[in-house]
């Protein structure tokens, strides 16, 4: 019988590639778990941005809206009043997705703020709403939510009318 050469082995034992393989993996999942940490970090950040811009968005339309509003009345939190440029009736109300405008009487609601400012996830609401007709003022509180939770308030907002 012939003696063997000594063959010099190359390559990986499978011991080797499955302990590589585990580290890799181990490294995937805590870099995974950092990724999706940091997105829903950064979804927070940008939805705390947006409420405070949908607020002062729909602030600044219903006082501009209102401000010129004449013959107001509030009835379970909607705002009838007669438009001062048009003359025309108008209603402010909540709708599914935010505060809707109805600028006159048969038209179509639409929300009081612009698409690009409404967005899917977080939506503005109007409660207790209140008239003093002696003084002329509307005095509201606005509500943005994000799926249901409250983000933003402001609390007794204060409008003066005609």
């Amino acid at each position: 019988m012939k003696p063997t050469p000594n063959r010099r082995r190359t390559g990986f034992t499978l011991v080797e590639m499955l302990v590589v393989l585990c580290i890799v993996l181990l490294v995937t999942a805590v870099c995974a778990t950092g990724i999706t940490a940091a997105r829903d970090a950064y979804v927070n950040v940008v939805d705390a941005s947006n409420a405070q811009l949908l607020l002062s968005t729909s602030l600044t339309r219903l006082r501009d809206e209102l401000s010129t509003a004449f013959e107001v009345s509030v009835k379970d939190n909607v705002i009838s009043y007669r438009n001062s440029v048009s003359g025309k009736d108008a209603t402010i109300s909540n709708g599914d997705r935010g505060i809707l405008l109805t600028e006159y009487e048969g038209a179509a609601a639409h929300l009081l703020v612009s698409d690009k400012t409404a967005t899917a996830r977080l939506k503005s609401a109007l409660s207790d709403v209140s008239y003093d007709s002696d003084a002329h003022t509307l005095t509201l509180t606005l509500t943005i939510t994000r799926k249901g939770a409250e983000m933003v308030t402001v609390e007794d907002y204060i409008i003066a009318t005609n």
